[in-house]
C-alpha cells in the first residue's frame, strides 16, 4: 500500500492564500509611525464583530470572548503614547494610562528581542483565565480545557492580526518569550498576557 499521497499543488495564491505565503515573522521595522486605520484594522482583525449577531472574528468556544486586545502605541499618528484595550462592541479603543511602554515590556521579556522597543506599537492579547476554567469545568475540573480552548482563541486571533498585517505591508512576529508577571505589572491587568504582536512598517 502506498503511503505516501502526493497533493494536488496550491496554485490559486490570490486571496487569503497569497496571504498565507507572504507572512512571515518580521523583527525588524522601517521608521514612520502607524495610522490610526491602520490600527483600527490589525484590532478588528483579532477581535472584531464580525456578524450583527456579535459573532466575532475568531471563533470562541461557548461564545465566552474570555480574549483582551490591548494596544501599547508607540508611535501611532494621532493617538498618544500609552495602553489601549479594544473594546469590539463599538470598534473603539479605551484609554487606560499615558506614557511609552515599549521599553518597560523588552525589559519583561526574555533574551535581547529589541523588536519589542524598536517597533511602533504593540498589541497584547491576553485571556480570562478564570472565566475559561469555570465556563468549562464540566469538561475539566482542574480547569485545563479551559485554558487549552483560550491558547487555541488566542493563536487564531494572533494569525488574524498577521495576515491583516502582510495585507497592509506591516510587519509583526509573535512572541511568547516573556516574564509573565512582569508584563502584567508593567500593563497593570488582571488577565493573563498570551501573546505579544510587535508593529511596525515592513523594510522594502
Amino acid at each position: 500500500m502506498n503511503t505516501h499521497v502526493q497533493l494536488p499543488a496550491p496554485r490559486q495564491l490570490k486571496g487569503v492564500a497569497g496571504l498565507l505565503m507572504a507572512r512571515r515573522s518580521v523583527r525588524e521595522y522601517a521608521a514612520g509611525p502607524l495610522s490610526l486605520l491602520e490600527v483600527g484594522r490589525l484590532m478588528w482583525a483579532g477581535q472584531g464583530i464580525s456578524h450583527s449577531s456579535g459573532k466575532r472574528t475568531v471563533p470562541s468556544p461557548r461564545g465566552l470572548n474570555p480574549l483582551c486586545l490591548y494596544l501599547v502605541a508607540g508611535d501611532v499618528s494621532g493617538l498618544k503614547s500609552g495602553l489601549y484595550a479594544y473594546e469590539p462592541r463599538s470598534h473603539a479603543l479605551d484609554a487606560l494610562g499615558y506614557g511609552d511602554l515599549r521599553d518597560e515590556l523588552y525589559d519583561a521579556a526574555l533574551e535581547d528581542q529589541y523588536w519589542i522597543r524598536d517597533c511602533a506599537a504593540l498589541i497584547v492579547i491576553a485571556g480570562d483565565m478564570e472565566s475559561a476554567e469555570s465556563e468549562f469545568s464540566d469538561q475539566s475540573p482542574d480547569g485545563k480545557r479551559g485554558r487549552r480552548y483560550i491558547h487555541m482563541e488566542a493563536g487564531a486571533a494572533a494569525q488574524n492580526v498577521a495576515l491583516r498585517a502582510v495585507e497592509m505591508e506591516l510587519g509583526t512576529v509573535l512572541v511568547g518569550g516573556f516574564h509573565d508577571d512582569a508584563v502584567r505589572r508593567c500593563l497593570e491587568i488582571d488577565r493573563e498576557p498570551l501573546v505579544l504582536m510587535p508593529l511596525g512598517r515592513s523594510l522594502k
